[in-house]
């Protein structure tokens, strides 16, 4: 599972204890509500266009409200998973600036009471995007004393796969399970420069995990075969490097007219990779 699929089916489970430790949440249902980032973009990108009318919020950003709302909502997502309080976000924005303005000091600010505003009125309601999951999660449900003595006597096992992409949150995570585990196994990839989550800190993982493991090298890929890991280094070299490398096994690559969305791509891509599989006799590699 994903650390988010984890967290949200903790909550769930022990949401009798969240409600118990989490006084801002005055709806008392059964259950937590979870919304999708894309619904939380949207709704955010109403309430900026609302306030913008109403209160000429943003006089200096030409971007659209729904931009405005996704760069939000992505930006507390990954602060939430960084362990970055909400109310610090605005300031640490700001201190970053190369060239510091008035304009821009008070739009961080508005940017600041919005995810204030919206964060007050999704606790009260019991209402949870990523970001205020992993903010819940951590700093109510994982400190309760009686859901940490659960995890330890449930969790024996652990396998963690692309440990160079863990956030904070994730590093917290599996470094407060080591000490209750009877198996743990971390697949690290220090060559790789790949952050594919928002708040992704690899310096902060390796640093949880040093000292803490035996250590295996991998030799050879086990993910896929020789022929592909090598067509694979291939094309990064030639990209990145601009070199003329060529495979000397015989090779035959189809070309595609690129498709608008990414959705259709991969739907492309998968449509392909069957009638090969299925049509034209190919193994998988």
């Amino acid at each position: 599972t994903s650390y988010y699929g984890f967290i949200r089916e903790e909550l769930t489970l022990y949401y009798p204890m969240v409600l118990e430790g989490c006084s801002d949440i005055t709806c008392r249902q059964m259950a937590p509500v979870f919304l999708p980032l894309e619904c939380t973009r949207f709704l955010m990108g109403l309430v900026i266009e609302h306030r913008r009318r109403s209160m000429g919020i943003f006089p200096s950003v030409a971007a659209a409200s729904f931009r405005l709302a996704s760069e939000l909502m992505s930006g507390y997502a990954a602060a939430s998973v960084s362990g970055i309080g909400c109310r610090e976000i605005p300031q640490r924005l700001y201190s970053s600036l190369e060239v510091k303005t008035e304009d821009r000091r008070e739009a961080y600010e508005q940017e600041g009471e919005l995810l204030a505003d919206y964060r007050k009125k999704c606790l009260n309601l019991g209402i949870f995007d990523m970001g205020l999951a992993a903010e819940v999660y951590n700093g109510c449900l994982l400190k309760h004393e009686k859901y940490a003595g659960r995890l330890h006597d449930r969790v024996k096992h652990l396998l963690v796969d692309d440990a160079h992409q863990c956030t904070a949150a994730e590093a917290d995570l599996v470094d407060f399970l080591i000490p209750g585990l009877k198996t743990c196994m971390v697949a690290f990839n220090p060559g790789s420069e790949a952050q594919s989550l928002p708040g992704s800190d690899r310096s902060y993982m390796e640093e949880k995990l040093s000292g803490k493991f035996r250590t295996i090298e991998l030799g050879k890929p086990h993910t896929c075969s020789v022929f592909m890991y090598e067509f694979s280094e291939m094309l990064s070299d030639n990209i990145q490097a601009s070199g003329s490398r060529r495979i000397e096994n015989d090779v035959s690559l189809e070309r595609h007219p690129e498709s608008e969305l990414r959705s259709d791509m991969l739907q492309e891509i998968g449509d392909r990779v069957s009638s090969l599989v299925d049509e034209d006799g190919y193994k998988p590699s």
